[in-house]
């Protein structure tokens, strides 16, 4: 049933191409889409008739629409990508874990270009290649680099000097800053790492090959024998590619598979007829998808970022807006691309070959999924054991107070769902009525505020379930505190026990010795990960804290205290009041503040004349 609001804003739509959002009742947007006419596309989704499982699901969820008109479906197309990635709609097929994938940028812009790995694109005049799924084939490939074309590893601009660093006599550079290499020399051999990072291999062997000769016909042998292991180096790594697409052209080959929500999508890249490479990438949906849409989200999702788009791609199905996606694949390219669905003959079995590898993919993280959850579940049966629970603990939550001086003291809740954290219920408190190096007193107040919260109703809701396992970062004395105010408020039904970091000992009440579990237990770990979890979140809130108090704070009324040195003094002395109360003498013994500055100090906020 299509309500008021809705069906004027569908009236209202426009017939222009564009993209569409729509949203559900929160507000929350749960399927972006394109369309040559937003008011043809859009209005399908709510006319009678046979629909699809998906489109039936979530025309029952829309509540509102919103829509953005373009000029051309190419721009329609651009935008798509674009809002996907950015809002990840419920309804949406997303790739996941697209920012851990990392590229190789060659500083191309600077006078001695270096290799480096990064995890984004910036516009920066570099040359990218990526992204790579496989990181340890990554590494591998630059270890190899590294050894048959070396180039500087040193940070920042090249400064001259008079002595080569220890990378030039293990030959893992050639010294540039020592002038042991031209500029010249130095960019050809940055070109052959561009040119095996394009996977053209062959044209590297036969410019070094031509090389070879003419040093040898000079009797340059020591260089001749140089690029001769080169030529080796390169011949036998491109031997491993044994795999032919029995033409000379650049491709890519995709195809994928799919079980329940989870979808692998496999891709080979053909260099000069070669296969040089291959990815795999795993994209999630919430509801069921045909083959082409599968492939047509991955194209615009991953094309959008690769560094490299060859002119023809090869995919195991023919998508519904071919023409469209070769328009934007050759503007972004900058010159034609092909998307071409194999029939016969020799692609037709690469792309079986693709298939397959995808398959196998797929089922490899089925089963390392399933693995963990296995694993999951034997932990927290084993916590369940360890503090006398019925069943495994739903929800742990695990607290750390974080107070390196008498300023900025907080504490952190972290909450896990059977036993995975869930960052969007952490909490974070200042701590309020506790003064000095308490952290028992500290832990109390801020157990105490989780559970008065619980109790008001209006609070309830944000603060989320009673918790089945408390989890606190320490030994007998902060479980404790925790103890003591679980029975002050009622509480005393919660389990709870410590983990003390230095032994990784775990303290239970009414136990008088610490539990050791082996350093494979399931149960350890949710611990340990929690743990560490709320450490991680307690200090990075007190160093925000601390990081605005410094920028406004009773020092910047002294003369010669600019932010830097407010930063020194913080970091040196833990707080404001830490400084107060120190010495002229221990004032003036901070690397970086002058006595003078130190004087200042001291008299402008120190508790004594001088």
């Amino acid at each position: 049933m299509v309500s008021e609001k809705l069906r004027q804003k569908l009236d209202l739509l426009p017939r222009k191409p564009g993209v569409y959002i729509m949203k559900d009742d929160a507000g929350n947007v749960i399927y972006v889409g394109k369309a040559t006419s937003l008011r043809s596309r859009v209005r399908s989704y709510f006319q009678e008739g046979e629909k699809s499982p998906k489109t039936q699901a979530l025309a029952n969820r829309v509540a509102d629409i919103d829509y953005i008109i373009t000029d051309s479906e190419v721009e329609a197309l651009i935008l798509e990508c674009t809002l996907i990635k950015e809002h990840t709609p419920f309804y949406n097929i997303r790739l996941k874990d697209d920012k851990a994938y990392p590229y190789v940028r060659v500083t191309v812009q600077e006078d001695y270009p270096r290799v480096q790995v990064v995890r984004r694109i910036t516009k920066d005049n570099a040359r990218y290649f990526g992204p790579y799924t496989d990181v340890g084939a990554l590494k591998q490939s630059l270890n190899f680099l590294g050894k048959v074309f070396p180039t500087r590893t040193c940070s920042g601009a090249l400064v001259e000097k008079e002595r080569p660093c220890l990378n030039y006599h293990i030959e893992r550079c050639t010294a540039p800053c020592c002038g042991k290499i031209s500029k010249e020399e130095y960019r050809d051999v940055v070109e052959q790492v561009c040119l095996f990072l394009q996977g053209n291999s062959d044209q590297i062997i036969k410019k070094l090959t031509k090389e070879m000769e003419k040093a040898a016909a000079k009797m340059e042998f020591e260089r001749a024998a140089a690029l001769r292991d080169q030529i080796g180096a390169l011949e036998k790594t491109a031997e491993r590619q044994k795999i032919s697409s029995g033409t000379l052209e650049d491709l890519d080959l995709i195809a994928y598979a799919m079980e329940d929500d989870l979808i692998c999508v496999q891709v080979f890249h053909v260099r000069e007829g070669r296969v040089m490479g291959r990815d795999h990438f795993m994209m999630e949906t919430q509801s069921s998808v045909s083959g082409p849409e599968i492939l047509e989200a991955f194209i615009q999702q991953h094309y959008t970022r690769a560094s490299f788009i060859p002119p023809k791609i090869a995919l195991s199905e023919e998508v519904e807006d071919k023409e469209l996606l070769i328009q934007w694949l050759s503007q972004i390219r900058g010159k034609k691309v092909v998307l071409h669905t194999p029939k016969r003959g020799r692609l037709k079995k690469l792309i079986e070959l693709v298939s397959r590898n995808a398959h196998m993919k797929l089922q490899e993280r089925l089963l390392a999924q399933r693995r963990a959850q296995q694993v999951q579940q034997e932990g927290l049966e084993e916590l369940a054991s360890l503090v006398g629970l019925s069943s495994g603990p739903r929800r742990i939550e695990g607290y750390d107070i974080s107070n390196l001086g008498e300023d900025d003291a907080v504490g952190a809740m972290v909450v896990a769902i059977e036993g995975i954290p869930d960052s969007s219920q952490y909490r974070r408190f200042k701590v309020k009525s506790v003064q000095g190096q308490d952290d028992y007193g500290m832990l109390r107040e801020v157990v105490g505020r989780r559970i008065m919260a619980y109790d008001r109703e209006e609070l309830a809701d944000s603060f989320g379930d009673k918790p089945d396992l408390i989890l606190v970062d320490g030994g007998l004395g902060q479980l404790g505190a925790v103890r003591k105010v679980l029975q002050e408020k009622g509480w005393q039904d919660v389990a709870v026990l410590s983990l003390a970091e230095r032994e990784e000992e775990i303290y239970l009440l009414n136990h008088p010795q610490p539990v050791v579990l082996s350093e494979d237990s399931p149960a350890k770990r949710i611990l340990q990960r929690l743990r560490d979890e709320a450490h991680r979140f307690a200090l990075s809130y007190h160093h925000k804290l601390r990081a605005e108090r410094v920028r406004e704070s009773a020092l910047d009324a002294i003369e010669g205290v600019g932010p830097k040195r407010k930063r020194i003094l913080i970091d040196h002395f833990g707080s404001l009041g830490a400084i107060k109360k120190a010495t002229l003498e221990e004032l003036a013994s901070v690397p970086g503040i002058p006595l003078s500055v130190a004087r200042n100090i001291y008299l402008g906020i120190g508790q004594g004349d001088l």
